[in-house]
C-alpha cells in the first residue's frame, strides 16, 4: 500500500470514528432512577447569545459549535440537569419545546428543572471566558 493511500485511509478512519462519537445519544426513558452523569470540558468559540432568550433566562457565556451531549427523551419527563464544575460554567439546552439556558442555579453551577419534552435535546456547557476551559460534570436526575 502507498504511503499516500495508507494517510487517505487513516483519515478516513479518524474522520468515522469522530462522526460516530459525535452522532451517539443517551436514552433517558421515563422510570429511571440512578443520575446519569456525564463528563466534559466546559467552553468553546461561539457565543452562546447566538440562540437568544430564553423562558429561564439569556443565554450567556462561550459554547463549543456542537453539542457535548445528545438526549433523547422517549417520553415527557420531569428532570433536573446540573453542571458542577470547578469554574463558572453556563448551561443551554435545545430541544423539541424550545431553548432553555441558565447560567448560575446554586453560586456558579448552573442547573434546568421542569418538564422537558419528548425528543433529542443538544446540551451546550460554556465558558464565560472564550479561552477558558474546564472539565465538569452533567448530571440528569427525575424530579
Amino acid at each position: 500500500m502507498s504511503w499516500t493511500r495508507a494517510i487517505f485511509r487513516l483519515v478516513g478512519v479518524a474522520l468515522v470514528l469522530g462522526l460516530s462519537t459525535a452522532a451517539l445519544a443517551t436514552t433517558i426513558a421515563p422510570g429511571f432512577t440512578a443520575p446519569i452523569r456525564l463528563a466534559g470540558t466546559a467552553g468553546g468559540d461561539e457565543r452562546a447569545t447566538r440562540f437568544g432568550v430564553s423562558p429561564d433566562g439569556v443565554c450567556t457565556g462561550w459554547i463549543p459549535g456542537a453539542p457535548q451531549h445528545t438526549f433523547d427523551l422517549t417520553a415527557a419527563q420531569d428532570l433536573r440537569i446540573a453542571v458542577s464544575a470547578p469554574a463558572d460554567t453556563t448551561l443551554v439546552l435545545r430541544g423539541p419545546s424550545g431553548l432553555r439556558c441558565n447560567d448560575d442555579a446554586n453560586g456558579h453551577d448552573p442547573a434546568l428543572a421542569g418538564t422537558f419534552e419528548a425528543g433529542r435535546w443538544l446540551v451546550y456547557v460554556g465558558s464565560y471566558e472564550r479561552t477558558a476551559r474546564t472539565a465538569y460534570t452533567l448530571t440528569v436526575t427525575p424530579r
